[in-house]
């Protein structure tokens, strides 16, 4: 079982976002999608959970933004290999 739980998604005209959220320590962690392409706003240390989700949409994953940075993102952002903003 992943400690990690999509909470909420939303649908717009041409976007997808969906709020995950760390059960021990209530971090929340958001992915955007839009024409296929994908972002996900402070991930946090289990990538797995993110990257089941980007297959499941078909979706690829272009950025990783960091709103700060803390230690409980560090995993995260390091491990996916993509430019951070």
């Amino acid at each position: 079982d992943s400690k990690i739980t999509v909470v909420s998604e939303w649908d717009a005209t041409g976007f997808h976002v969906a709020q995950f959220k760390t059960n021990e320590l209530a971090i929340f962690t958001y992915y955007v999608e839009s024409d296929g392409q994908a972002a996900i706003i402070d991930p946090t240390f289990d990538i797995n959970v993110y990257l089941d989700f980007l297959k499941k949409r078909s979706a690829t994953l272009a950025l990783v933004f960091l709103t700060h940075y803390h230690a409980d993102f560090l995993a995260g952002h390091t491990q996916l290999g993509l430019p951070v903003v």
